[in-house]
């Protein structure tokens, strides 16, 4: 724990420049934590991770394709709250409850997929799964300051509005307009008007 720990808050360091004493400091200390970790699990009678686990190719690669899908949806799902927040203007609970059909989707689909498991076997879950969730994440790169990311009743439009003014076309403004007002925003004045 201390090793990826290491790791991560050296990796926060590196906003401040790679070369600083810090960042190299924490990340070689993570890794050495880690082959530290490494040595202490092959050698001990019951290790905590068996390195058989890893090294087995079947599940070293299912570990692999976990690891690399988690922090692609961590990363995607971080970047999308900025974009909701600094971007579009979103405030922490329009942000929140705009990424939330993430989360139910994936609550909604993981037993489905646990239960599919033994009838189709691991081979193209692990196929149809990330090809999914890059689905997703290509769908999540269409999103720009003009295009609304929630439809009507939602502080999505009227957000976009205020902010962008005569960018938004007027026509997006009727049709806003005429959507309730969202019960987390108060309404103001739009340029557009």
């Amino acid at each position: 724990m201390l090793g990826l720990g290491s790791l991560i808050y050296g990796f926060t360091l590196a906003e401040d420049g790679w070369g600083t004493l810090g960042t190299i400091g924490f990340l070689t200390a993570g890794v050495v934590l880690i082959a530290i970790f490494v040595v202490i699990e092959s050698r001990v009678g019951q290790p905590l991770l068996p390195l058989r686990v890893i090294l087995n190719r079947v599940r070293g690669g299912a570990l692999l394709i976990q690891a690399i899908a988690g922090s692609v949806m961590i990363g995607a799902v971080l970047y999308l709250i900025f974009h909701l927040q600094i971007v579009l203007g979103f405030g922490p609970l329009e942000a929140g409850l705009a990424s939330l059909p993430m989360t139910i989707a994936i609550a909604i689909v993981a037993p489905i997929a646990t239960k599919l498991l033994p009838r189709v076997g691991p081979g193209p879950m692990l196929i149809v799964g990330p090809l999914f969730a890059a689905a997703g994440l290509l769908l999540l790169s269409t999103i720009s300051v003009g295009r609304q990311l929630l439809r009507r009743g939602t502080a999505g439009p009227h957000r976009a509005r205020n902010r962008n003014g005569p960018a938004v076309r007027h026509d997006a403004e009727r049709w806003s307009s005429s959507a309730p007002p969202s019960p987390w925003l108060p309404r103001r004045s739009s340029p557009c008007s």
